[in-house]
């Protein structure tokens, strides 16, 4: 029985340092979405109500008239909005009570399951890795919030606060923002509940339609202010974004991703973009819990596969590799393997999420399994690359 109580501790070594995560990201639901572009939507400021996409928008392809903030060359429905001047102007083409202006494309991730029942943060991650100038001599323009301190939402109202740290770019240079406070609204919606009117205007009206018609799986709508905590400035947060739009296989998936709904078990995958293989290596037991349980390292059960795939689009496709018969740290006897032992096939939704289909007909298992990603260190290299086509990149 003493082997039967390492159970708990299958994994490599290494992995045994993520899997504390395990419950609090089992948790989650994290979906990443693309910042909406549309070409319709270049030139487009905001206007006083803060929405791209409403009747007051001033349409112009001149930078505006206080800081000479760039144009929406984008056709983005996300921006970042500034109060430079605390005595100054207001902009007409810009939000009420803000003067300068970045519009923005990159990725957003949020966690579905506070959206539908509450509690916080909404938001996983952001990273912003294209801007127009908000004034001459910025430069380019990119964002990304390196922690998600805390965060609260209510359902209902549809009301989120969230804390954050940003990393940004000025003339430049990385700066640093910690413990920045948001408050505003925030919208999630999949699809297939579009039927059903959330009571928003904007949401019922803009984005839904912009949604359907770039065929998303899903859309969020987050508008937001707040205040830079180091310099000062009030800021104005909005974004549309939308779910499952043409994202690709790349090395940003590298990493350890857990099963839902099985402790402990889980794969290694790495991607190798030049050649469009994958190698994936799953860590769990066997289907039944064997009658002996004569092992001397670890739990008689522990079994891996291995499979070399490969890669088009979203998805990995590999033939599975069953290798037995060795010995710890040695070569006598030589491990077997048999090299046509079923096939898997990965389909990623997102840096986040992947579901793996199997069938394995010696032991006569088929079926599928959701796959969640166990850490984030890797989750901005993946985005970048992962949605450069669907964000216009």
């Amino acid at each position: 029985m003493k082997n039967r109580a390492l159970r708990e501790y299958i994994w490599l070594p290494s992995l045994l340092l993520v899997l504390s995560l395990y419950a609090s990201e089992a948790m989650a639901e994290i979906a990443g979405m693309v910042i909406a572009t549309d070409p319709s939507q270049d030139s487009h400021y905001p206007g006083p109500d803060g929405l791209i996409g409403t009747g007051d928008d001033v349409v112009s392809n001149l930078p505006t008239g206080v800081n000479g903030s760039g144009p929406n060359v984008e056709g983005s429905y996300g921006y970042n909005a500034f109060k430079f001047q605390p005595s100054g102007s207001d902009d007409p083409a810009l939000p009420t009570g803000f003067d300068a202006i970045t519009f923005v494309r990159g990725t957003v991730a949020i966690d579905k399951n506070v959206f539908v029942n509450g509690g916080g943060p909404i938001v996983a991650s952001m990273y912003i890795n294209s801007g127009t100038e908000p004034f001459p001599g910025h430069g380019p323009y990119t964002s990304r919030a390196t922690a998600v301190n805390s965060g609260t939402y209510d359902p209902v109202t549809h009301q989120f606060s969230l804390n954050v740290d940003f990393q940004y770019t000025i003339f430049g240079a990385q700066s640093s923002e910690p413990g920045v406070d948001l408050t505003g609204t925030a919208i999630y919606q999949a699809a297939a509940d579009f039927g059903t009117s959330t009571g928003n205007d904007y949401f019922e009206n803009v984005v839904k339609p912009l949604a359907l018609a770039q065929g998303a799986t899903g859309a969020t709508f987050i508008d937001g202010t707040g205040q830079l905590t180091s310099l000062g400035f009030p800021i104005k947060f909005t974004v549309v974004a939308l779910e499952n739009l043409g994202f690709t296989i790349n090395p940003g998936l590298n990493d350890a991703w857990g099963i839902e709904g099985a402790p402990y078990q889980g794969l290694f995958i790495t991607v190798y973009e030049k050649l469009k293989l994958a190698f994936l290596a799953l860590f769990t037991f066997d289907s039944v819990i064997p009658a002996s349980d004569t092992a001397t390292l670890g739990a008689s059960d522990h079994r891996w596969l291995t499979a070399l795939g490969t890669v088009l689009g979203n998805t990995i496709s590999a033939t599975t590799e069953l290798t037995t018969g060795g010995i710890f740290n040695g070569s006598d006897p030589t491990a077997t393997q048999d090299t046509a032992y079923g096939t898997m096939s990965v389909e990623f939704h997102d840096c986040y999420r992947a579901t793996l289909t199997y069938n394995l007909p010696g032991p006569g298992l088929s079926g599928e399994m959701k796959l969640f990603r166990f850490v984030y260190d890797n989750v901005p290299s993946c985005e970048e690359q992962g949605y450069e086509a669907a964000s216009g990149l």
